[in-house]
Formats: structure tokens, C-alpha cells, sequence
């Protein structure tokens, strides 16, 4: 099909969606994506690279996007701040491809059946 060109009405009807786990692993936007690299989110001069931000679509984007995101990032960033500020974390008993790896993906990406889930130690 040529570029700009529309496809047919049968296809164009066509319901097409994608997981978030696809988009946020997808290695031409994020290389090695399954490695924690924070400097991937910055820029040269060390500031914020927003053009990033377009593909962080944990909450959906659009019309159809999670009403309530911003009350949750705000949850997320205050209880997160308390556990580190007051713990000691420490992975306890974690396998990276027993628990971390993704194996399903039940419109949340999930580890094995066998997973125990990520445990950590509080101290």
C-alpha cells in the first residue's frame, strides 16, 4: 500500500491494538530495554529528553487514557519516597528469569507460572 493512501473500509474497521509491554521494549526507540539504563532519558547536555515521553504508555494515551493517572503517579511517588526513606530493601530470593522475565501477557505483562513474584527484604 502506497503511504498516505487509506486501506479498505473492511480493514479500516478493524479494531488494532498493542501492549504497553511492546511499545516500552520496542529497541529501535529503547535500546537494550531490558536493561536499567536512567541516562537513556537524558540528553547530551544531562537535560530531560521529552521527545521520549511520547512513548510511556503505561496509562494509555488519547481520549481513551486512564482518568485517573496523575492521582496514581502521585500515589506511586509518595509511597515510594516513605519505603525508601524509611527501609533498608534488600531482593530476597529473586531469579531474574523465573520472576522478572515477562512469559505472559494477559494485557499486563506477567512472569511464569512459577514465580513467587519479586520479594524483598524491609529492614
Amino acid at each position: 500500500m502506497e503511504s498516505g493512501k487509506f486501506p479498505p473500509v473492511s480493514v479500516r474497521l478493524t479494531p488494532v491494538g498493542m501492549s504497553t509491554m511492546l511499545q516500552h521494549h520496542n529497541e529501535k526507540i529503547f535500546p537494550s530495554s531490558h536493561q536499567f539504563i536512567p541516562e537513556r532519558w537524558l540528553l547530551a547536555d544531562g537535560t530531560i529528553n521529552h521527545a521520549l515521553e511520547r512513548y510511556l504508555v503505561a496509562f494509555s494515551r488519547g481520549t481513551r487514557s486512564c482518568i485517573g493517572q496523575l492521582l496514581a503517579k502521585a500515589e506511586i511517588y509518595m509511597a515510594l519516597a516513605t519505603v525508601v526513606s524509611r527501609f533498608h530493601i534488600q531482593i530476597y530470593d529473586a531469579d531474574f528469569d523465573r520472576d522478572v522475565k515477562v512469559k505472559r501477557d494477559f494485557f499486563l505483562p506477567q512472569p511464569g507460572t512459577d514465580s513467587r513474584g519479586v520479594r524483598v527484604l524491609l529492614s
